[in-house]
């Protein structure tokens, strides 16, 4: 076979395998995404565990609710899951603006920071598919189809800037302004966008209101 039928046959099976990443997030979880341990110093740097029966209840959940509230406690890699949805949804599909807030701007770009992380430990050719702008502070931007991953800190001035596809409010719980953003994210429910609100327990705030059905 000639070299040039090698190369076109092995990019033809490149562009077939990254279709399947595309349109099945739960093989894009199990096969590609790495995370970082820091209380591991022997292997920190690790799969994400699939296995997990909640994590694959987790991915469906992700694909098929658009306003989701998660309660949850630590090393549990909702997080991790989660910033791993957020790279999939800005990474594979045009013009998507991807939010993730948090209580302060550095909580915010230590989560895009993870994705980041992520991102870099996908195979090259698929990085090579999906080119990311070079790194910026609170941004991962995908520069060739207009997407990108936003940290902003709590609030709501930020969020009525912007049509926003998908919204990670990270510890929503401890974020004082949560009902505020919270109600400046509805149009992006509106316009067939998707809120998922994380959170351990903070007492009977707005995110446990809202977690209680009620409100």
């Amino acid at each position: 076979m000639p070299l040039e039928e090698k190369i076109q046959l092995s990019q033809r099976a490149a562009q077939d395998k990254s279709q399947v990443y595309k349109n099945d997030l739960m093989s894009f979880l199990k096969e590609l995404v790495y995370t970082l341990d820091e209380n591991d110093k022997v292997n920190p740097i690790k799969r994400l565990p699939m296995d997990k029966g909640y994590l694959q209840d987790l991915t469906d959940i992700f694909k098929n609710e658009r306003l989701l509230l998660i309660e949850k406690s630590r090393q549990m890699l909702i997080t991790w899951t989660g910033m791993a949805y957020c790279l999939w949804t800005a990474m594979f599909y045009e013009g998507r603006r991807v939010v993730v807030q948090s209580k302060k701007e550095q909580d915010a770009n230590y989560l895009v920071d993870r994705c980041k992380f992520i991102y870099e430990r996908l195979p090259d050719w698929l990085k090579q598919m999906y080119p990311a702008n070079p790194p910026a502070y609170c941004k991962l931007e995908f520069g060739k189809h207009n997407s990108i991953i936003q940290g902003i800190p709590q609030g709501a001035e930020q969020l009525r800037q912007y049509t926003v596809s998908l919204i990670w409010a990270d510890e929503m719980a401890f974020q004082e302004k949560n009902e505020e953003a919270f109600i400046a994210a509805k149009p992006t429910l509106i316009n067939g966008g998707q809120f998922i609100g994380v959170s351990s327990p903070n007492f009977k705030e707005f995110f446990f209101r809202c977690k209680s059905d009620i409100i």
